[in-house]
């Protein structure tokens, strides 16, 4: 019989061996080795979250959220495991329940400004901007470089139907991170109702050359075109927005051969 010891150096090593196998990319062969080390040491926290995310971009949710649960039950102030848990409940669109974890995440470390940024887009999505713009605010102070909280603040101004101010702030989000095509497609919305029609059509072709897949930008574009009176250049954008639905769009990834 195993002693105590000889099982904690087994599941040591298919915890080492797992960590490895991520990093390979070796993802069914990693899980393997974390079930194995929690086989062995059913309190190994980490194991238990790091089979979490693995069995999360295998879109294995709720064996996910398991075992996130069983490495928060371990260690209750283990921030990575809340931090992953709350992610992958908003990617669910189990908001309420993303809220909840999020809020035991920055009991345990109220410095953690994602964790406070991603709170607060949950916050948005739920409808509660009045809420989630404080929050925001607070991140911003320790931190103006923050381009998800200044766009996450964008999106509860335009919620709030404050376009001007959200323009402003989607603005300072692609000053940072000028490569966010989510920046300026929201950016054309708020513009959109502001009239700025020409000025959204441009926030709508940066949003196409960093993404040409986004229906939405394509579909928000010919809208935009349609308004200018320019309907041949319109229909063009809203047929390639409706062949990206449809799986019609070879011209995405270059052409063939590419």
């Amino acid at each position: 019989m195993e002693t105590q010891d000889g099982q904690t150096k087994g599941a040591e090593h298919y915890y080492t061996q797992g960590l490895a196998l991520a990093r390979k990319g070796d993802i069914d062969k990693a899980i393997s080795c974390f079930t194995k080390c929690v086989d062995l040491e059913p309190n190994h926290a980490k194991a238990w979250c790091n089979k979490g995310v693995l069995l999360g971009k295998t879109a294995k949710h709720e064996e996910a959220l398991e075992c996130f649960d069983k490495a928060t039950k371990v260690d209750v102030v283990y921030a990575r495991a809340w931090s992953n848990k709350a992610l992958l409940l908003a990617s669910m669109d189990r908001l309420t329940e993303a809220l909840a974890a999020y809020h035991v995440l920055l009991d345990i470390d109220s410095s953690d400004e994602d964790a406070a940024a991603r709170m607060a887009a949950v916050l948005v999505r739920l409808g509660r901007a009045k809420e989630a713009i404080p929050r925001l605010d607070e991140v911003l102070k320790k931190n103006s470089k923050n381009a998800e909280a200044w766009y996450q603040k964008g999106l509860a101004l335009t919620m709030l139907n404050d376009f001007k101010a959200a323009v402003e702030s989607f603005a300072k989000a692609h000053e940072i991170k000028e490569d966010d095509d989510r920046v300026w497609l929201d950016k054309a919305v708020a513009l959109t109702e502001l009239e700025k029609y020409k000025d959204a059509v441009d926030c709508c072709d940066k949003a196409i050359k960093i993404r040409p897949g986004s229906s939405a930008a394509w579909r928000q574009k010919g809208s935009l075109l349609s308004i200018l009176g320019r309907p041949d250049e319109a229909r063009a954008c809203l047929k390639k927005a409706v062949d990206i639905q449809t799986g019609k769009h070879d011209w995405l990834t270059g052409g063939a051969g590419q």
